[in-house]
């Protein structure tokens, strides 16, 4: 029977114990919404885009903030609270249609960028001609029960036979399951009998992320 040499056994072993070493020891676990489950540590993670992680045989990989479902420690899942993503900001678009402001029937189309965004509209009903663009801001993102929160600076030009209106003002927006709703105060320059004006939508919006 051939006996293994010292050298050789420790050598062996030199390279088994270095091998170990570098296998970096994992402190969370993330979960995916496709129903993986990966053990990591977490190289760079900003929640408005993307999570950069390491696994234990040094492999790095890069997840979308949109892919996660929740991020918790592996050892003490009560150290580390989960990171609930579903009020993560993301890039969506929108298209609906939506009743009163800016001229009875609209249809709308906007596109929102994480904190930031624009809506335009144009309608008509009867005499009533009118359009609308909106730059705003996202307050509120909620991915996983489809209900967001924008406030914006509204812009309105109406027209009604000779009479016309042209005003800006603050508006504030509600989307909830496609639900739109949307309500502000317009001032501005008009032949209408009051140079400001009720600002109000309902309607329904549906939004691509």
């Amino acid at each position: 029977m051939k006996v293994i040499s010292l050298p050789i056994l420790f050598a062996f072993l030199f390279i088994l114990f270095t091998n170990l070493s570098r296998a970096e020891q994992t402190n969370q676990i993330l979960y995916l919404k496709n129903g993986s489950v990966i053990k990591c540590n977490v190289v760079e993670f900003d929640p408005s885009k993307q999570i950069k992680i390491k696994t234990s045989d040094g492999s790095v990989y890069v997840y979308e903030a949109s892919q996660i479902d929740k991020l918790i420690s592996e050892h003490n899942p009560q150290q580390l609270p989960d990171i609930n993503t579903s009020t993560i900001k993301n890039s969506y678009s929108e298209f609906g249609a939506y009743i009163l402001t800016p001229a009875g029937f609209n249809l709308g189309f906007g596109h929102w960028n994480n904190d930031f965004g624009f809506r335009f509209s144009a309608g008509t009903t009867g005499t009533i001609v009118g359009g609308e663009v909106e730059f705003g801001w996202v307050l509120y993102d909620q991915i996983k029960t489809r209900q967001s929160i924008n406030i914006a600076i509204a812009g309105l030009s109406a027209f009604e036979g000779s009479d016309s209106f042209f005003g800006v003002g603050p508006v504030y927006n509600l989307n909830t399951h496609g639900f739109h709703l949307e309500t502000g105060l317009l001032v501005g320059n008009t032949t209408f009998e009051s140079p400001v004006q009720l600002w109000l939508q309902l309607g329904y919006m549906y939004c691509f992320r």
